[in-house]
Parts: C-alpha cells; sequence; structure tokens
C-alpha cells in the first residue's frame, strides 16, 4: 500500500495521508486533536473502564488499567488528566462520478465544546486539494458531534447513515442540532447487515466499491463502511474502539458506548475477521490505517501508514 503524507507524523492538526485501495485514490483527512480533559470533559479513564456503577466482568481493575496504560506510553490513571485524540475522515475519490467522504467532523462545535484544536476538515481537505463543495456523499458511521456536526461545510452532499442510528439520535436530540438539521434536509436512511465473514464486496452498495455494514454498540445504529476495488478490501469502522490499547483488551469498554455487550461482541466479531483475512482498517480516532493480528490470546495493531 503506496502512501504520501503531507507532514509529519506528530500530534498536529493539519496532516493528511494518500494511499490506494484496488487501484482507487484514498486520503484521510485530520479535523484535528481532541484532549479529553478531566477536568473540563470527563477521566480519561473512562474510554476503558465501562460505566461508573455497571457490574460488568469485563471492565478492569485498577491494578490491570494502570498495568495497561503505563505500557502504552500514557500516565496511570490516578495521574491520567488529558487523553488527546486524532479525528480522521476518509475520502474516496471516484471522480468524475463522485467524491465520497466517510464522516465529516465536528466543524464549529468543536470549540463550543472545548476542542479548540477540532474543526480542521474543511481546511484540511482543501490544503489535500479538494473542494467541499465537490464532496456529494457523506456517509456517516454516527451521529455523535465529532463525526457529523461539520456536515454544514458540504454544501452539495448528500448523508447516508443507518436507520436504526437516526432514530435513536433523535430521541437523544442530536437532529434538533442545526447540523442535524442539515443532514435531516438530505439524507438516506440505511438498514445495513452485518459483515459477511469472507473477504467479498457487500451486494448491496451505496455506489460500487463502497457499502455500509451494521457495526452497533457504541451507538444502536453504529456503522461500519466497506471499501473493495479490484479484490482489494478496507474497513472503515469509525468509533468501534478508541486507542490502541483496546485491540489489545478489545473487552474492554468506554463509559460512553450505548450498549457494552453489544459494543464487545461487534469487536470481537470484527477483529476476529480482520485478523483472520489481514484485512487492513481505519479506526477514527487512531488516524491512520493498520492490520491487527492475534497474538495468543489477544490482539494487536501494526500500523501500515504514518
Amino acid at each position: 500500500m503506496a502512501t504520501t503524507t503531507s507532514t509529519n507524523t506528530a500530534m498536529d492538526d493539519d496532516t493528511w495521508i494518500s494511499f490506494s485501495v484496488g487501484g482507487t485514490s484514498i486520503t484521510v483527512v485530520s479535523d484535528g486533536v481532541a484532549t479529553y480533559s478531566r477536568t473540563v470533559h470527563l477521566s480519561p479513564e473512562a474510554f476503558f473502564t465501562g460505566r461508573i456503577g455497571d457490574q460488568d466482568p469485563a471492565a478492569p481493575t485498577t491494578a490491570d488499567l494502570d498495568r495497561a496504560l503505563i505500557k502504552y506510553g500514557y500516565p496511570a490513571s490516578k495521574d491520567f488528566a488529558d487523553l488527546p485524540l486524532r479525528l480522521g475522515c476518509v475520502i474516496v475519490d471516484l471522480r468524475p462520478a463522485h467524491l465520497v467522504l466517510i464522516d465529516c467532523g465536528m466543524g464549529e462545535l468543536a470549540t463550543k465544546t472545548g476542542f479548540p484544536r477540532v474543526g480542521k476538515l474543511a481546511r484540511n481537505i482543501v490544503k489535500a486539494g479538494f473542494d467541499p463543495a465537490a464532496v456529494d456523499i457523506i456517509i456517516l458511521t454516527h451521529l455523535h458531534a465529532d463525526h457529523a456536526a461539520g456536515a454544514v461545510h458540504f454544501p452539495n452532499a448528500h448523508f447516508y447513515l443507518s436507520e436504526k442510528e437516526y432514530t435513536a439520535s433523535s430521541t437523544l436530540g442530536s437532529m434538533a442540532e442545526p447540523y442535524g438539521h442539515f443532514i435531516r434536509s438530505r439524507m438516506t436512511l440505511l438498514n445495513p447487515s452485518p459483515l459477511p465473514p469472507s473477504s467479498e464486496p457487500i451486494t448491496n452498495s451505496i455506489v460500487p466499491g463502497i457499502a455500509a455494514f451494521a457495526a452497533p454498540g457504541h451507538t444502536k445504529g453504529h456503522i461500519g463502511v466497506q471499501l473493495f476495488f479490484n479484490g482489494k478490501e478496507l474497513l472503515c469502522l469509525g468509533d468501534m474502539l478508541h486507542t490502541e490499547l483496546q485491540i489489545e483488551h478489545c473487552n474492554w469498554a468506554p463509559s460512553f458506548d450505548a450498549d457494552i455487550a453489544q459494543s464487545r461482541a461487534t469487536r470481537n466479531s470484527i477483529l476476529s475477521r480482520v485478523s483472520r483475512l489481514s484485512t487492513p482498517i481505519f479506526l477514527y480516532h487512531l488516524y491512520g490505517i493498520g492490520q491487527v493480528t492475534m497474538n495468543g490470546t489477544s490482539y494487536t495493531w501494526t500500523r501500515i501508514t504514518p
């Protein structure tokens, strides 16, 4: 998988990465870096420990969590003040037919919610050589604001999301936000099937080579996106997990997963498949393409792109 990168691989706000899947040009563009602060947002360890008060037999003990945090370069939980996470959106260049975007960042809502380094996607798309007005399809893995609130920057886009996600988010109030009104005015609702167990194109595609599949748990209607061109497959998995630590410890669930048991089952099923088939994956907050392999009883992550 040949790649080109705009800048270095540090945690900056302006990076994009270009590569190809089966001869089709793919570009991952940064929306910036969200720093989750204990004093402003939520405790960083909430990304791994499930809901407080849940009787979750898979949740780690403090000692197990601290060992894992230190292994991956984080401080122990009592000293864990800030967790920076990249946000990355995927452009699939099918021009002249389509210019497809998977998730669309946080837009101006970022600064209003305490993330001043986020909301850079529209600017960075231009730097990467694309025109936001040329994006005609946006596929939303789910409707959390960091994936969907940037919708208004793409005036000619039609949005695809799961019907379950739309129904659940309407109940929760997300669709009452300005970006929700914008999406509602130009959307198609999907009822995606589970990911097939073998590496083959999903038949019910959005456009040739691009299809959604069910990946619930983080939200009720969370989806993944399969890219399949000339026999080569890449899976874009949204917020199925958030850090490399959670690949090794895939039974550890963040406190904000809508259904912890379901998100755990989804992670185990999809990680088993991609490790067995050596399928590369993209994860929104890991920013880059990687390979998952089975290492004894757990999984490991190897980054392919910078």
